[in-house]
């Protein structure tokens, strides 16, 4: 009964205040067409023209409206929606509605879950129907150790780019060692930051530079920098084109967009709904990739190292173009699923700079293989 009368009141809600109304069997309440989801059918009396937000159902379960009713509700809508994680996404919309925690919200199920809550859970639930991702509902994404803002302007960090992440440190390491410097480090194609300050957090004396041709994704990345105390300079620029004639990095790592063009509208409707200028790497998902590989050299110091994230499909092309433009020491490292997710490259090598640099990094490449 009480999930029942749980489905009645999430049925009743909606963003655009529309007044309810009884639907035949196995139709969808109009409003609810307009909020784009769908939930199962109303069962029972409906008073006409109740306004949204009042005493409707009328008589509410005895124990009210728990996390646990709701959650049963929102995840079995989210299910109809081909939603591929249904409970785990109905539990993190709702501890967000609630702001505590996935943990703490199912530690407290048998809570009731007030009239202002559902109705903010509702809006929720209608954007995740519609394709929105978790991630840009909440605007909040956990990577690595950090939990960084994203918006509809950023790509939301994934499990795979930590591979880019745990590249970068080993060569962070080993310049550190052996040159006894600090390491600066540019991050092209930055988006929200998660790469450049991700390294910045884990190894704090790396100079970190983040530069993206969206401005409202830099403007992501700023507030990321600022609200994680993680110093960096950040370039509004096509790649390298507003970075300074002058200015070197001993690492260049590089998320860019690599998803073939006629591919994205088969994409999953939350990848599709980020933004286009972050996923479409033109005919072929290389057209990005070229022009880093292309000037992305003469931008890297004496041994520097360029460590991109790409399509495990694309990995023998990237290697092809790295050979031809005369980089050194190519090699391919693996995610976590054993997918091939990022190649790094050397510029020319100076052995009187950095002695013994090219052994250790051609053992540790040999490692992660």
């Amino acid at each position: 009964m009480a999930i029942e009368r749980a489905i009645f009141d999430l049925r009743s809600l909606s963003i655009f205040n529309a007044p309810c109304s009884i639907p035949s069997k196995g139709e969808v309440s109009p409003s609810l067409q307009t909020c784009g989801l769908t939930l199962p059918p109303l069962r029972g009396p409906c008073p006409r023209n109740t306004p949204v937000g009042g005493p409707w159902p009328p008589n509410p379960p005895k124990d009210g409206f728990t996390v646990a009713a709701l959650l049963t509700v929102a995840a079995a809508s989210l299910a109809e929606h081909e939603i591929e994680t249904p409970h785990l996404d109905a539990e993190l919309l709702l501890a967000h509605v609630r702001g505590t925690t996935r943990s703490i919200l199912l530690a407290h199920s048998g809570d009731a879950v007030g009239e202002e809550e559902r109705a903010r859970y509702h809006a929720a639930l209608a954007r995740r129907a519609a394709g929105e991702s978790v991630a840009v509902i909440t605007g909040h994404k956990a990577f690595r150790y950090l939990d960084f803002t994203v918006t509809k302007d950023t790509l939301v960090p994934r499990p795979e780019t930590e591979t880019l992440v745990e590249a970068a440190l080993e060569q962070i390491a080993l310049k550190t060692a052996v040159a006894g410097t600090n390491v600066a480090v540019l991050d092209v194609c930055a988006g929200s930051g998660a790469v450049g300050l991700s390294l910045k957090h884990e190894a704090p004396a790396t100079t970190v530079t983040l530069s993206d041709i969206s401005g409202a994704a830099l403007a992501v990345a700023r507030q990321n920098s600022e609200t994680l105390n993680l110093p960096a300079a950040i370039i509004l620029s096509d790649l390298f084109a507003n970075i300074d004639n002058e200015a070197t990095f001993d690492l260049i790592v590089s998320n860019p967009p690599y998803i073939p063009s006629a591919e994205i509208a088969a994409l999953s409707p939350d990848v599709r709904n980020e933004p286009r200028l972050a996923l479409d790497g033109g005919n072929d998902g290389l057209a990005l990739i070229r022009r880093v590989v292309r000037d992305a050299k003469a931008r890297l110091n004496s041994g520097g190292c360029l460590l991109m994230e790409a399509d495990p499909r694309l990995m023998p092309a990237i290697q092809h173009l790295l050979h031809e433009q005369g980089y050194h020491e190519v090699a391919i490292r693996k995610d976590l699923s054993g997918q091939d997710r990022v190649i790094t490259a050397r510029s020319q090598f100076s052995v009187k700079a950095f002695p013994g640099w090219i052994a250790s990094s051609s053992a540790n490449a040999a490692s992660s293989q």
